[in-house]
This record gives C-alpha cells, sequence and structure tokens, in this order.
C-alpha cells in the first residue's frame, strides 16, 4: 500500500517527532510512505475565518498533491476532518468538476 504522510503545520511546528513516528509505524505495519513536498496548507485556517474564495486554489494545490496514493495519513484528527470537509467545499464552490468527492473519513473509496 501507498501511503502519503500529511504532516499538518500544528504538527510540524510544535511536535516533529510525530511525522517521524507515524512513518515508522506504518513502514513496520509494510506500507509504502511517501511525504508529498507539495503539501501545503490544508486550507483550515482560511475556511474557520471566512476567507472561503481564498480557500478554494489552497485546497486544489492540497488535493493535487495527494492524488494517486491509496490512502493519505494525518497525525491530526481536526486535519483530517477539515480536510475531507474542505475538499467538499471547494468542488462546490469552485465549481470544480474534475474532483470526486472523497470518502467519509475512515471510510476507503473502491
Amino acid at each position: 500500500m501507498r501511503i502519503a504522510l500529511f504532516v499538518t503545520c500544528f504538527n510540524d511546528t510544535l511536535f516533529p517527532a510525530t511525522g517521524r513516528a507515524v512513518v515508522e509505524l506504518l513502514e513496520r505495519l509494510g506500507c509504502e510512505v511517501d511525504f508529498p513536498e507539495a503539501q501545503t496548507c490544508c486550507a483550515q485556517p482560511m475556511v474557520n475565518s471566512g476567507y472561503l474564495d481564498e480557500a478554494v486554489p489552497v485546497v486544489r494545490t492540497f488535493v493535487s498533491a495527494f492524488e494517486g496514493y491509496d490512502a493519505v495519513v494525518t497525525p491530526s484528527a481536526a486535519a483530517a476532518r477539515k480536510s475531507t470537509t474542505t475538499i467538499h467545499f471547494a468542488v462546490e464552490r469552485g465549481g470544480d468538476t474534475r474532483s470526486n468527492k472523497p470518502s467519509s473519513p475512515g471510510r476507503r473509496s473502491s
């Protein structure tokens, strides 16, 4: 299984060892873990503070960075949940028809 690791700005700043621990655990389980260098903010701060139009291109960049992986793993429940909702939001607000709506958190699409 090819997994992308999404290390949030919060984790990266305050708990950088967390990302390394997640990689170690996933590799022990036999997963191939990548850290997409193109990953950026998930747009949670923008959406939460009302900058909705400004969030759309950020969400598109976020989605592009993680395309093609079997799964995306993050050590942040808030970022995981907000990522799925901001992707839905960007699809609707930005009129982006190329993106399929992702599955619910914790569920894999087939």
